[in-house]
């Protein structure tokens, strides 16, 4: 058990419990559903960091929701195909709920950011992601009429999409 109780430490006691428990499946599945359940769940926890220090958190959490739940489907199949003990999977539920009351808290108390007026003319929508990095930016709209979106590089350069668009 963590001394502390941050999501990041329980991400880390899940990861700690879960891996050695994957590398008991059999061959057949630890290649293809272990690792899908190793990498989502790896990917929460990176979800989780970037979220810690990046300003935009709420996109980062979100994703990290997302990611949970699809591990979490994961984990029941897993345990439908007998492949983790019935003690096993209660441990691993119980820890993956745990993280998922946290990253819910979390939200919670993260502003939701969706319209938010910045000035007279200038609006922010953060609901933008890079198609190649799959980091998400600011969508901003000058005006009513024309749209810039900030790439990820933090200009305009067709990495992301759309970068200019105008609402018919």
């Amino acid at each position: 058990m963590a001394e502390s109780d941050n999501i990041l430490t329980k991400l880390q006691d899940l990861l700690v419990y879960l891996i050695p428990q994957l590398n008991k499946f059999p061959r057949d599945q630890k290649f293809v559903l272990g690792d899908r359940i190793e990498h989502k769940l790896l990917e929460v926890q990176e979800d989780c960091l970037r979220a810690y220090y990046s300003r935009d958190k709420r996109g980062h959490l979100l994703e990290a929701n997302l990611q949970l739940e699809v591990a979490r489907h994961l984990v029941r199949l897993a345990n439908a195909l007998k492949l983790f003990s019935n003690h096993t999977y209660g441990v691993l539920a119980e820890k993956m709920d745990e993280v998922g009351r946290m990253i819910g808290g979390w939200l919670k108390s993260v502003p939701s950011g969706e319209s938010v007026s910045t000035g007279s003319n200038l609006f922010v929508n953060r609901n933008l992601t890079c198609s190649v990095s799959r980091i998400r930016r600011s969508y901003v709209a000058i005006g009513k009429k024309d749209r810039i979106a900030v790439c990820c590089r933090g200009y305009s350069c067709g990495h992301c999409r759309p970068h200019t668009t105008k609402p018919g």
